[in-house]
């Protein structure tokens, strides 16, 4: 899959991927992290649309980890993620902002706190309408 604005509609398999600023993941039936996980740079914005993403794993942030990064969730699902040593099983992140609207956060795990997200102080989390977090 070239990363970078993704319309297909299959299935992909992504194994420790960062992102460029501006990226986007749109309608994909599935992102398969591979046992990896995507890491969204300082000042970047990762967006994805009607994504499921599956299988990451890492130290921080099982699926997604941003550190002073933007991330932008829309009618996506996140499970069977781990964060291995650390926390947020599904999305960890540092001084970033998370927003999700229509998203189905579920089945994640994190060693040590937030199975499914966990942000340190710094970061702004924001949960619009239709969001499950299980």
């Amino acid at each position: 899959m070239k990363v970078g604005d993704s319309t297909a509609s299959s299935s992909y398999m992504m194994d420790n991927v960062k992102l460029p600023a501006g990226a986007k993941l749109t309608n994909t039936a599935e992102v398969n992290l591979n046992s990896g996980h995507i890491s969204v740079a300082s000042g970047a914005t990762m967006s994805a649309i009607d994504a499921h993403f599956t299988s990451g794993r890492a130290n921080i942030g099982g699926a997604i980890q941003g550190n002073g990064a933007n991330i932008v969730l829309s009618g996506c699902s996140i499970s069977e993620c781990v964060a291995e040593t650390n926390y947020g099983g599904a999305i960890g992140g540092s001084g970033c902002s998370v927003d999700l609207t229509s998203c189905t956060i579920s089945g994640n795990s994190g060693q040590i706190m937030g199975e499914d997200i966990y942000l340190n102080p710094g970061s702004e989390l924001k949960i619009n309408g239709g969001c499950v977090l299980d």
